[in-house]
């Protein structure tokens, strides 16, 4: 009885039968083939569309029909090179940064089995990022010496806060990663009326 891990040999089984003094000796060639090896099937991975700063995070899902069952490891081909695939596990993550506004990032995903010899089996899925969208201001106000507005735009991105007594140089006061949108902010800093603030998405969110 061979077990599920033998592998294709072929032997050489030599029978001899045997009746008082007479024997009779016949060599036969026994062929043992193991499991054929089957490649992982791979699930079907859907195209996504998302803004600046939104993370597109799934875990790939693959099978594999060979017994006893063997070890799967995934790796990414090709794709942006901040996103990132656990080899172990096949989870994916992408957070498209500012600069990869209004763009398509091709994407290919393998996962290959242990078997001998090892197989493979890959999938394409594409993540278009969405252009960015000018942030506005409204509900500008000054209390007491501060500076205070409500900041609105598009959901994703990174927003920092810059202020300047020149518009020339400027300087970052506030850094908020991916908020709520519309959001309030005051500027507690010492009264300075001359002090300007402006509002921006990050060139790179966390």
């Amino acid at each position: 009885t061979a077990s599920n891990s033998v592998t294709s040999v072929t032997t050489n089984v030599t029978v001899i039968a045997t009746a008082g003094l007479i024997s009779h000796t016949k060599t036969i060639a026994l062929t043992l083939v193991g499991p054929t090896n089957t490649p992982p099937v791979l699930a079907p991975i859907a195209n996504q569309t998302v803004n600046v700063g939104q993370t597109v995070a799934f875990t790939a899902s693959a099978t594999d029909t060979n017994q006893p069952p063997q070890t799967l490891t995934f790796a990414l081909l090709a794709g942006a090179a901040n996103a990132t695939l656990n080899p172990n596990s096949g989870a994916f993550s992408f957070r498209p940064l500012v600069t990869q506004a209004n763009s398509t990032n091709n994407f290919r995903l393998k996962v290959s089995d242990n078997g001998s010899p090892s197989l493979s089996a890959t999938q394409n899925f594409a993540v278009v990022v969405n252009p960015l969208v000018a942030p506005g201001l409204s509900n500008v106000s000054f209390t007491g010496g501060h500076l205070g507005f409500n900041i609105s735009g598009q959901s994703g991105p990174d927003y920092g806060v810059e202020t300047s007594t020149n518009l020339m140089h400027w300087s970052t006061a506030f850094i908020t990663n991916s908020p709520a949108l519309p959001f309030l902010w005051t500027d507690t800093n010492a009264a300075s009326p001359q002090r300007c603030a402006a509002q921006l998405p990050r060139e790179e969110p966390a």
